[in-house]
């Protein structure tokens, strides 16, 4: 019994490991970006310094899933879903936060940001149903 419960939860780990491959492969969207191995669809990751100067946190995509971003500095960040925001516009990014965009809430345009003029690190990954080797 205890044979056949191990073999059950070895299948069911191949099994979501290769949903989560399924789900994400590469596309680099910005410079200083990462990836892992295509299988469909492509997902990127980058870091992103926000200052005083409104920034691109992610492009316009018409085929965006998924697109999470964290701010790792000490400082708010402030979000806005065009080319250009300005402090004190858009939504508050709280040090350490992130926000999600997903199938329910589905947004495909420019995601952009702005400090009070201290430099934040961010990090987005995001998830688009192209992708870039084809």
């Amino acid at each position: 019994m205890k044979n056949i419960l191990i073999s059950v939860l070895a299948t069911v780990s191949v099994v979501l490991a290769l949903a989560v491959m399924g789900l994400f492969s590469d596309r680099q969207f910005q410079a200083g970006s990462s990836a892992v191995a295509p299988v469909y669809g492509s997902i990127s990751s980058a870091s992103i310094t926000m200052t005083s100067t409104t920034a691109q946190l992610a492009s316009a995509s018409s085929g965006r899933l998924y697109l999470k971003c964290t701010n790792h500095g000490t400082e708010s960040v402030f979000v806005g879903l065009d080319e250009v925001v300005a402090v004190d516009e858009g939504f508050v990014l709280e040090p350490s936060k992130s926000f999600e965009i997903t199938p329910e809430n589905l947004y495909t345009g420019i995601v952009s940001g702005i400090t009070n003029g201290t430099s934040v690190s961010t990090h987005c990954i995001e998830r688009d149903v192209r992708d870039s080797n084809r």
